[in-house]
């Protein structure tokens, strides 16, 4: 009898999986692999995984910027030190139109400003160091450079990204012109109020201030560092309007002295402060694309399988194929994780301005177009003003020159009047709907028509 018992139980067992095998896979923002999945289930799986809202609608923009401007400006270097003097910023003509401007030249859709690079001079007049715009003479110390470009990007359209560096050279707890830093102080993970009054910082962190209306206070378990970035965040996430875009850099000028980035924290606060923002780099939503030179892979896939669940990944810069079939592994979990291509205006790779360093060619840059948008990525091409706060003649007409040539090579639509089948399509995604690529400059189809990739 339990004989015939087994017998019956495999033949049940046997019965459902093969139905399960032969159901149809749902469209999710998430699917694993199963031990048992054959190719074409697998295929199906990778087929189906949706982008979230948020990239959505970062991808569509397809065309952005980043702007370094600071203290590295004035010294003429890629990576300052920590130990500058707030009074060498002093942009005497700086017009976050005219940068604004240069922008809509190539129709950009979204500016990222760097708000604090690795040498920590924040450029705005934040609560929490002493180390900002607040204490240069650049408008005679009123000076926010994120306020300037937050109401410049507004007035032309253009969204608003915030790059904000985890790496802090001024609050290193080394440096001799800040002995009171706070990276890598060894401080003790404490209950914080966000935003902290300033004023117990360090004494009593559970203290908040009052929070910026319209918004409220959170509290998390963290340490000096941590805390200050946590409040940093905040101040950029809540003065300035939307943002679409949080940067998290990896780069770390000097890992001789130890500090765990609480990215748990970051990205909860980001989630509550700005939902709808994509958090690039150190992050889920968009990854790098793994170097710096606008190229993208041929292939680059949107759809890529992690080795664990998302909430448990650590998001380390990925490098190599990532979506091919051969990776597609028992176990993964398929996870949209799109890629944004960085690239830098002028020759050489250089961030920041200086007097002896000029523009990429027009036709590298027309190719570097074709080869990130064009290869299923987003590009993000810095601009670098000079030491008067504006982008140099040859930049701008560089730029002008580029959005010239895109705009004629897509004045005719060719897709115009033509229509399309598919042997499958999930219901309300006809296939006509990849045609409405057409109407949008560059011809990227949006991410629901473009899911398989």
């Amino acid at each position: 009898m339990r004989y015939f018992q087994y017998l019956c139980l495999c033949a049940l067992t046997s019965v459902c999986l093969a139905a399960a095998a032969s159901d149809p896979v749902p469209y999710a923002t998430e699917h694993v692999i199963a031990a048992g999945d054959s190719a074409a289930a697998i295929a199906e799986k990778a087929a189906k995984v949706l982008p979230r809202p948020n990239q959505s609608a970062w991808m569509r923009m397809e065309r952005t910027f980043f702007l370094h401007f600071g203290v590295n400006t004035f010294n003429e270097v890629e990576w300052g030190s920590g130990r500058e003097t707030p009074s060498l910023f002093n942009p005497e003509a700086l017009d976050a139109r005219q940068w604004l401007g240069a922008v809509k030249q190539f129709d950009g859709k979204m500016i990222v400003l760097v708000a604090k690079h690795h040498d920590g001079f924040a450029m705005w007049p934040s609560r929490y160091t002493a180390h900002s715009s607040a204490a240069s003479p650049w408008r005679g110390g009123k000076g926010d450079l994120v306020r300037e470009v937050a109401d410049a990007a507004r007035a032309a359209d253009v969204k608003l990204g915030i790059y904000l560096s985890p790496a802090d050279l001024y609050q290193l707890k080394t440096n001799p012109s800040n002995p009171a830093g706070y990276y890598g102080n060894g401080s003790p993970v404490v209950m914080s109020a966000i935003p902290t009054d300033p004023a117990s910082f360090q004494s009593d962190p559970s203290r908040g201030r009052a929070p910026t209306p319209g918004f409220q206070s959170y509290h998390y378990r963290v340490n000096d560092y941590n805390r200050y970035f946590l409040n940093q965040l905040y101040e950029l996430l809540t003065q300035y309007g939307p943002v679409q875009e949080v940067w998290f850099d990896g780069a770390n000028p000097d890992p001789s002295v130890a500090e765990t980035y609480d990215y748990e924290a970051w990205y909860d606060l980001i989630r509550k402060l700005q939902p709808q923002a994509v958090i690039m780099g150190k992050g889920p939503d968009v990854r790098w694309v793994g170097t710096e030179s606008g190229y993208g892979r041929t292939t680059e896939w949107s759809v890529v399988p992690l080795p664990t669940a998302p909430a448990q990944f650590r998001w380390p810069d990925m490098h190599g194929q990532l979506g091919g079939r051969e990776q597609l592994k028992p176990g993964s979990h398929l996870w949209w994780y799109p890629a944004e291509t960085n690239v830098t205006m002028l020759a050489n790779g250089q961030w920041f301005w200086a007097r002896d360093k000029r523009p990429r060619p027009v036709t590298q840059l027309v190719d570097i177009f074709y080869s990130s948008i064009g290869r299923n990525g987003n590009l993000i091409l810095n601009l670098s003003p000079d030491r008067r706060g504006l982008l140099p003649d040859d930049q701008v007409a560089a730029l002008g020159q580029v959005g010239e040539i895109v705009r004629a090579t897509f004045a005719t639509n060719l897709a115009a009047g033509a229509q399309a089948s598919a042997d499958h399509a999930a219901p309300r995604h006809a296939a006509g709907a990849a045609l409405t690529a057409s109407s949008t400059p560059g011809g990227r189809p949006p991410p629901a028509a473009a899911a398989a990739r």
